[in-house]
């Protein structure tokens, strides 16, 4: 029980943190496009990135080495839409990360219409990840048996 404790509270704590670090990027997303603060999105989506990371490794890591056996999971289709929610937020970020990387390497500001367009993608990354915890607290409930 220690174990899948352990496993469940990081996999929560990197969740949170996960969606912490999107909600900071969104806030940083409204303030004008400045060099100042196009660093600060590019440390805070690394720390997105580490937590989306820790979140994988703790939650593939409870399926192997926690209480529940795997196939409670993988055998819910439940899971599998928190999991094809889990993607999507993901494939979506790619397009915030690189247009921050890309400006802080060319050292130029972004048009405020791709400042706008980075900041619609990050509400929708936010919005479809609010479904992640929804389909799990469903999935811990036993709902899609």
């Amino acid at each position: 029980m220690t174990t899948d404790l352990l496993l469940a509270v990081a996999h929560h704590l990197f969740a949170f943190s996960l969606i912490a670090f999107l909600v900071a990027e969104l806030v940083l997303l409204t303030a004008s496009p400045e060099r100042p603060v196009l660093r600060k999105l590019l440390f805070i989506d690394l720390c997105y990135g580490v937590a989306a990371v820790g979140s994988v490794v703790a939650g593939v890591s409870r399926l192997h080495w926690g209480d529940k056996p795997a196939e409670f999971y993988t055998g819910n289709p439940v899971f599998w839409i928190k999991m094809g929610l889990w993607v999507l937020v993901g494939l979506i970020s790619i397009v915030p990360t690189i247009r921050y990387i890309i400006w802080i390497r060319r050292q130029e500001l972004p048009s405020p219409a791709v400042f706008a367009s980075t900041r619609r993608l990050v509400t929708l990354e936010v919005a479809l990840f609010t479904g992640i915890p929804v389909f799990a607290a469903m999935m811990a409930r036993g709902v899609g048996y």
